[in-house]
């Protein structure tokens, strides 16, 4: 009896088996079909307390949306006007904001806390765009705005991260406090900050690139000529950001390698000087460089010394020293690494050949250097120091484009500052013809008086060719690459030959910056001829 309850049980676990894995093989598993993809997004259901509350004395509010949400970049995103220490508490909960405060309120005052495109749903991510929630601890809500647009003129790049941010109008605030009331822009540039009381301001665009909502000396600025009144409904302003001129030149850093200190200041200042106070064998012994716009390459006349101190002066006055201590007065230097200025095989036309040394020389033997011309070696040539330079030399030579050049530098010919010796060099180039070049002309039409800067500027805003424009006739910009290629030109309002920028202590704005409204095709072998209207 045992046997046979066993074998009805086995038989019919058996049979479910084999029913389960039939039904299982018939049935094909798919994902769920919808409609078309979710774009909308999130709508909002209730505000407590209501939006725009006004006597506003709670501790706590709640945002309710009919999904789902999450918070993004709430620290990019999301702000608080006028600015509340410490910071309110914003959390997603489900579908619910949540904002505990827990600053002390200041009375008769209109706050507004601004989400940007922080909330979006958890599924598509759609962001709520710009919501704000705003309430006033007295008995109105503040109504005046501004709007406007931001503008950088030479790297558009620098637009990101800047706020709009209105001052009292003393001048000190902007550098020692946080604004009252800010703002950011958008991608495209433009603002509007609302719920501003009616009174007068200083209202600043500031790149604020560390997000610490207050303008540093090293950060970008744009401005306006004077303080805004702000009594109407609505006020458009537009401003254009820049460096700034400090108002004190002061060393950022420094470093000592290898016979080399690198100056970086916090301004691009030609007129600083510098002066060895000791050694007193260092004095009037060395050599500088301009690394880059800011920064200056102080060469050592050697590496044996224990310490230096370098003063750095301005107009004849002391405004800061360097002190390099050396723990190494006989550093492994790698050989004197000798490179050009050639970027291809081609040298172009007008060009001159550079041979670039990684350190100073003592002196150049140009017998050292080897010109081939088609094989032959010539000795027709001559080379020397390129003006302003310290390690760049030029070589001179009648180049024929129907020629081949090879010019080579054999190992250990030639000596550095610090006693050190060269690797060898070798370069194969051509002399490149003109017809595989193109030319713009550009028929200026000025101001009497006036004087600009021209630029030819690649797609990526790298200039190319740059000519002084100070009276109406045609110009030439030669040479140039075939390419696609964007006209720049600076008012050269103090006429020094450069772009000037702001500084805001001195209420100087920028140097203007306009653009050629089309695109220039350059092709090789052809004059592009294009007429520009300054008046």
């Amino acid at each position: 009896m045992k046997f046979y309850k066993r074998q009805f049980l086995k038989d019919n676990l058996h049979l479910f088996f084999l029913s389960t894995l039939f039904l299982s093989a018939c049935a094909n598993i798919v994902s769920p079909t919808g409609g078309p993809k979710d774009i909308a997004p999130p709508k909002l259901l209730i505000e407590t307390p209501k939006n725009k509350t006004l006597n506003f004395k709670d501790k706590k509010i709640e945002i309710e949306f009919d999904e789902l949400i999450q918070l993004k970049n709430q620290f990019k995103e999301i702000s608080v006007s006028p600015e509340m220490d410490p910071a309110p508490d914003v959390v997603a909960k489900k579908n619910i904001i949540q904002i505990k405060l827990l600053d002390t309120l200041v009375e008769n005052t209109t706050y507004s806390i601004n989400f940007g495109n922080s909330i979006s749903d958890v599924t598509e991510s759609n962001p709520v765009k710009n919501y704000r929630y705003v309430f006033s601890t007295g008995n109105y809500i503040d109504s005046l705005k501004i709007s406007g647009t931001v503008n950088y003129v030479i790297d558009t790049s620098k637009l990101k991260n800047v706020i709009i941010a209105l001052y009292p109008t003393d001048k000190e605030t902007l550098y020692k406090q946080k604004p009252i009331l800010y703002t950011s822009i958008t991608t495209g540039g433009k603002f509007e900050l609302n719920n501003i009381k009616n009174g007068s301001y200083n209202i600043y665009a500031i790149a604020d690139d560390n997000g610490n909502k207050r303008f540093d000396e090293e950060e970008y600025l744009g401005f306006l000529d004077k303080p805004v009144d702000l009594q109407k409904d609505s006020t458009t302003l537009n401003f254009t950001i820049s460096p700034q001129i400090p108002r004190k030149t002061r060393v950022r850093e420094n470093k000592y390698y290898e016979g080399k200190i690198l100056v970086k200041l916090n301004y691009p200042d030609d007129s600083v000087k510098y002066n060895v106070l000791f050694p007193e064998d260092f004095k009037n012994k060395i050599r500088l460089e301009k690394a880059t716009s800011d920064s200056v390459s102080i060469w050592l006349p050697s590496t044996k010394f224990d310490s230096t101190r370098i003063e750095l002066t301005k107009q004849g006055k002391p405004f800061d020293t360097i002190l390099v201590r050396n723990f190494n007065q006989d550093p492994k230097m790698a050989p004197i690494k000798i490179t050009d200025n050639l970027t291809s095989e081609l040298l172009k036309p007008g060009d001159t050949y550079n041979l670039i040394f990684s350190r100073p020389l003592k002196d150049l033997d140009k017998t050292k250097i080897e010109l081939l011309e088609d094989s032959v070696k010539k000795t027709n040539f001559t080379v020397s120091l390129k003006p302003n330079a310290i390690r760049e030399y030029i070589v001179t030579y009648s180049w024929d484009t129907t020629k081949t050049y090879e010019i080579n530098i054999k190992e250990n010919q030639l000596a550095d500052v610090f006693g050190k010796t060269n690797s060898s060099y070798k370069r194969k180039f051509i002399p490149d013809s003109t017809a595989n070049y193109g030319t713009v002309s550009a028929n200026f039409s000025i101001a009497p008086g006036k004087q600009y800067i021209a630029q030819v500027l690649t797609s990526s805003n790298e200039v190319v060719r740059e000519l002084l424009i100070s009276e109406n006739k045609v110009y030439y910009f030669t040479i140039v690459n075939p390419d696609r290629y964007k006209l720049r030109y600076i008012e050269d309002v103090n006429k020094n030959g450069k772009w000037d920028i702001g500084q805001v202590e001195k209420g100087i704005q920028p140097e203007p910056v306009f653009y050629y409204k089309d695109e220039i095709a350059v092709r090789a072998g052809w004059e592009i001829e294009i007429n520009i209207n300054l008046n």
